[in-house]
Order: C-alpha cells, then structure tokens, then sequence
C-alpha cells in the first residue's frame, strides 16, 4: 500500500509519466509539495482534506507516442508549422512539448498523442491512428517522425497468454 516508485528519475515530460499523471484524479502538486514539507495538516502527507485517504489510479490503460521532427536527435530541426485536428477521438489529446502558441515548432521533439481507454490495445491503436492525423504545413518533409513499435511486444504476449 502507498506510493510507488515508478522510476527514480522521472521527469513529468518523459512518457513513462505522461500516461500515468493524468489517471491520478488529485492535485498531485499539493501532494508533493505537503510531503515536501513534511506537513500534511495532520494527515497522511499524500491526502488533501476533502479527499481520499490514498493516491488512487482511474484504471484506464493509456498510451503516449512521442511526435518529432525527421531530423531529431541526429541534427538541429529547422522551424516548420503543425497542423494538429482541432478535434481528436474522444478519450485522445495532443500534449504540445517544442511548439509556440502558434504550432511552429522550437525543438526536436515536438509533443505528443495520449490515448485512454479501458483496453490497452484499443488505447494504442487510437495513439497511432490521431499520431497519423499530425502533419507539417508546407513543408519538404510533410509528416513528423514517430515510432511505431511502442508496447507492441508487451502486447502480443499479452495476447499469446489470452
């Protein structure tokens, strides 16, 4: 029971927490911040008052797939402008990371598609399928760069086990 660790040095960008912060259903900051203090108004450092007692899971599978430009990590992207749909599937959303206000992009790795949903395999397939919906506007190189093999050997044996 309590906390887990998932990894020692995680960063909130990195998508081994960007599929697991949005399923916590609490102010994670203040949680952080009271067990950082060590004050927890006479509570368990990691319960608000008004909240449960403990840091609870929604239980839905996620996926996140990294969006970047072709070049990245091997040189220094030129600017280009995204297109990203106003609207994706539901349960989907685009996580901006080297964009502006305006979709040009600043830096190799550009943002990303996170998909929930109650299955993991139809949580990826709907990352993939929004992933292809993201396009450079007028541009040599018209589709940003993506990996294609995210969880699929974890998922095929989780289907041999089935």
């Amino acid at each position: 029971s309590g906390p887990k660790v998932l990894e020692f040095n995680c960063r909130l960008g990195d998508p081994e927490t960007q599929v697991i912060l949005p399923g916590l259903g609490r102010d994670l900051l203040l949680s952080m911040w009271l067990a950082s203090k060590n004050e927890s108004w006479g509570l368990n450092p990691w319960t608000v008052p008004g909240q449960e007692t403990s840091v609870k899971h929604d239980g839905l599978n996620r996926c996140f797939v990294v969006v970047s430009s072709p070049e990245y990590p091997d040189y220094t992207a030129p600017a280009r402008i995204l297109s990203v749909p106003d609207s994706l599937t539901p349960g989907c959303e685009w996580i901006p990371a080297g964009t502006d206000a305006g979709n040009k992009t600043s830096a190799g790795r550009i943002g990303g598609i996170l998909a929930a949903a109650t299955d993991r395999q139809r949580a990826v397939q709907e990352a993939y399928a929004q992933t292809e919906k993201i396009t450079f506007i007028s541009a040599e190189k018209s589709r940003p760069h993506y990996r294609t093999d995210i969880t699929f050997p974890d998922m095929k044996s989780e289907q041999e086990r089935r």
